[in-house]
């Protein structure tokens, strides 16, 4: 059975062995701040949200005004990936990358905290959790989910992802196109 790291455990792993101590102690100090505060505001919307039959919870946190896309559709996706320790594990948004110390502009120049683009379809190559929450979306929503381990990776390791690990996302719907 694996623990969930803290924000200073990955923390040591992700700020690398050049750095100096100082700037590492700073680092990761700044990271468990952040990791706290985000901890707050995803507890905040884990307790507001429904939970569905097959143990995802969802709760919309800003309601859009677009259309309920349809399998085929092309939407375009915000997504923000949190450990349940608030850790950030990953985000394509520009300002929250930023705001985590995680920008890197190579990644900006490879479009990558561009929305993600994506057919709508049974067959999309997401976590059945994710999936099953981007089905419930109208353009414009902000949803809160929160993904059981058995609809997230399970029983797989991913990077800061343990087995066995329940995660929560923040999806914003953008757009959706024929």
């Amino acid at each position: 059975f694996f623990k969930q790291k803290t924000a200073y455990e990955i923390g040591v792993r992700l700020v690398g062995s050049e750095m100096c101590i100082r700037d590492r102690k700073e680092v990761i100090k700044k990271m468990d701040s952040l990791a706290k505060i985000d901890l707050i505001k995803l507890d905040e919307y884990n307790k507001k949200s429904i939970k569905q039959k097959s143990g995802v919870k969802i709760y919309v946190i800003k309601q859009g005004k677009g259309i309920k896309p349809k399998d085929g559709n092309v939407v375009k996706l915000y997504a923000d990936g949190y450990l349940t320790n608030g850790v950030l594990f990953w985000s394509n948004n520009i300002d929250i990358n930023e705001r985590h110390g995680k920008y890197d502009v190579d990644k900006e120049a490879r479009g990558f905290y561009d929305p993600i683009e994506m057919e709508l379809s049974p067959d999309m190559q997401l976590i059945p959790g994710f999936k099953e929450a981007v089905y419930t979306m109208n353009v414009g929503d902000i949803i809160y989910c929160f993904i059981p381990y058995h609809l997230a990776y399970g029983s797989e390791s991913r990077g800061l992802i343990l087995p066995n690990s329940d995660l929560s996302f923040i999806i914003h719907m953008v757009t959706a196109e024929n």
